[in-house]
């Protein structure tokens, strides 16, 4: 089964690009290109998305995410599908 991509908007988009930046997550290596739909490997190191962004933007509490070439990446853990991309 699919995942959906995920709707967020600017202002959504912006409060998780900040934040996470903010905090300097770690930044991923870019071992292959990640777009909306494709799966990441289970070697890749995936991180629980802030609090502080889970509270102001809930509907991507459940999802993991990971920093590559100044993109936040999200993906659903459940199926390892990127769901959505945030850049600055």
């Amino acid at each position: 089964m699919t995942t959906e991509p995920l709707l967020l908007t600017s202002l959504q988009r912006r409060t998780i690009y900040r934040t996470i930046v903010r905090d300097r997550a770690p930044l991923a290596r870019p071992t292959a290109e990640y777009r909306l739909g494709t799966r990441v490997l289970e070697s890749v190191q995936l991180y629980a998305v802030p609090q502080e962004v889970a509270v102001e933007v809930p509907e991507i509490r459940a999802y993991k995410y990971m920093v590559v070439n100044d993109r936040i990446v999200l993906i659903d853990p459940a199926t390892s599908e990127v769901v959505a991309e945030v850049a600055d």
